[in-house]
């Protein structure tokens, strides 16, 4: 009888240990158990795979160097390439096919998807979209030749005159504003590259747009401020469960009806994830993405910005499949 009893109650702690979500854990071989916050995120940690455990194709097609060409990616862009736009890193120049590949980021769902928030260090950025653009040759990569640019239209049917040209850096050193995204920021360019808008006719239509012309490839968007002196700011907390921490989980405010996404950073102190400088009374979806083990888990819920929020958020299970259909729709 003492057996059964003492099996039973066995039983009973196991289950405890393995519920997902709960704030308590014991089970030291069940990665909910690990509860650990780093001052600085391992490059090895689950949280860094999120960027790359949704992936999707990017456009490709080529070009002779000596001619160059314009190139229709998609309905919404075209790559507009002059002669001998490209080189080898050591200057020795790129002759025959050169292939391009153009990852677009049209949407909000697409900046989450590859953890690029439209911020620049700690101000907000509104998008029209983002590029990852690289040249290779026989799989080595190119770059752009010096002096030279290149051009992307991306059709846009009430185009702005504010739009500047961002490029993507990666891996900043402090000093830097708080919560400015070490690993990745937009910085607004200070060479000859530019947004216009163009005019064009296309089997008698009038196609209208952005004409993004970069001196640089990698990463390049055309953005504009979205954090004006008259909008009244304020820093917002999230809370998760426990066993979601800044290893394993990162936490997004997705503007409605603006192309504008923010990243939460973890706060050690208060193990919240936390931004500064959020307009008061926009309308947001909070959008959490975690990888813990194997498995992947989604939390998202509607807010509107109110001054100093706390707001809690709690993460499901979902499949890889789910969360690439959750970013489709946001």
């Amino acid at each position: 009888m003492k057996f059964i009893c003492y099996s039973f109650c066995v039983m009973l702690i196991f289950t405890a240990c393995m519920k997902e979500g709960s704030d308590e854990y014991t089970f030291t071989n069940n990665p909910f158990a690990d509860t650990t916050w780093s001052a600085s995120v391992s490059s090895s940690a689950s949280v860094n795979q999120l960027a790359t455990a949704f992936p999707r194709a990017a456009l490709a097609d080529s070009f002779d160097a000596a001619v160059g060409g314009t190139l229709r990616l998609s309905e919404l862009l075209t790559a507009i390439l002059p002669a001998n736009i490209a080189v080898f890193p050591g200057g020795q120049a790129a002759t025959g096919r050169i292939k391009i590949e153009v990852l677009h980021l049209k949407t909000n769902g697409d900046h989450v998807r590859f953890a690029r928030p439209t911020t620049t260090f700690n101000r907000l950025l509104e998008s029209a979209g983002s590029f990852l653009v690289r040249f290779s040759k026989e799989g080595q990569e190119l770059i752009v030749a010096p002096g030279k640019s290149y051009i992307l239209q991306l059709k846009n049917a009430a185009p702005s005159n504010n739009m500047l040209v961002f490029v993507g850096e990666q891996n900043l050193q402090p000093p830097l504003p708080s919560a400015t995204n070490i690993a990745f920021t937009w910085k607004p360019v200070i060479d000859n590259s530019r947004v216009s808008i163009f005019q064009r006719i296309d089997s008698n239509i009038t196609v209208r747009g952005y004409e993004i012309l970069s001196t640089r490839l990698n990463w390049i968007s055309c953005q504009t401020y979205n954090d004006t002196v008259q909008n009244q700011r304020t820093r917002m907390d999230v809370i998760l469960p426990v066993n979601y921490t800044n290893n394993n989980t990162r936490v997004y405010a997705v503007f409605k009806n603006e192309k504008t996404v923010v990243q939460l950073y973890g706060d050690i102190a208060s193990r919240t994830f936390f931004t500064i400088n959020l307009p008061l009374n926009k309308n947001i979806k909070l959008v959490s993405l975690s990888k813990i083990g194997e498995d992947f888990y989604l939390g998202a819920k509607e807010e509107t910005i109110i001054h100093n929020s706390i707001i809690h958020l709690k993460p499901e299970k979902k499949t890889k499949e789910q969360i690439a259909d959750f970013l489709e729709q946001l």
